[in-house]
C-alpha cells in the first residue's frame, strides 16, 4: 500500500543517516577524548541513553513538528515535517489526507545504540491527526543500529 511505502522512505532516510559524517565513530576524531568515545559506544560508567550512537542519530533524523502530536498506548508519536523532497507531509490517498506520525527512542540499555522507530499513519480529522482508534490505518516498528555504533572497541 502507499502508507507502507511512505513508511519505509522514511526508514531507508533513517538508514542513510547512518552513513553519513556526523554520525562517524567518534574513534576518528584526533580531537575526541577516548572517554567521548566510550560514552558514544556505552561503554564508559557516565554513558546513558543521551550519549550513545542511537541518540546522535535521533538528533540527525528528518525533523518531526512537535506540536502536532498524538498519543497511543502511552506512547508519544509526532508529524513527519515537510521537507524539500516531501514539500506536503500529509499527502491525499484515494481522496483523503493522511498523517505520518513518528516516535523514535533511544535504547535505554547499554551499550545505547539501537533506536527504535515507531510509526503510525492516522486519517486527517479537520487538519489534525485524528485520535481514535478507528482512525488507525496502519502502524510499524523497526530498530535501526548506527554503522558508527559497530567499530566501537
Amino acid at each position: 500500500s502507499k502508507v507502507t511505502t511512505w513508511i519505509q522512505e522514511n526508514i531507508e532516510e533513517a538508514r542513510f543517516e547512518t552513513k553519513i559524517n556526523q554520525l562517524q565513530p567518534v574513534v576518528d576524531d584526533p580531537d575526541t577524548s577516548v572517554n567521548e568515545e566510550l560514552q558514544a559506544c556505552g561503554q564508559d560508567s557516565t554513558s546513558t541513553s543521551n550519549n550513545g550512537y542511537a541518540k546522535l542519530l535521533k538528533d540527525r533524523l528528518l525533523s518531526v513538528n512537535d506540536s502536532i502530536s498524538l498519543t497511543q498506548e502511552n506512547t508519544t508519536f509526532y508529524a513527519l515535517s515537510s521537507t524539500s523532497s516531501r514539500p506536503n507531509p500529509n499527502p491525499n490517498f484515494g481522496g483523503k489526507s493522511i498523517w505520518l506520525l513518528r516516535n523514535a527512542t533511544p535504547s535505554t540499555t547499554p551499550p545505547f545504540n539501537l533506536l527504535k522507530l515507531n510509526y503510525i499513519a492516522v486519517r486527517d480529522d479537520n487538519g489534525y491527526p485524528g485520535n481514535s482508534s478507528s482512525d488507525i490505518i496502519a502502524n510499524f516498528s523497526t530498530e535501526v543500529l548506527p554503522r558508527a555504533a559497530l567499530k566501537c572497541p
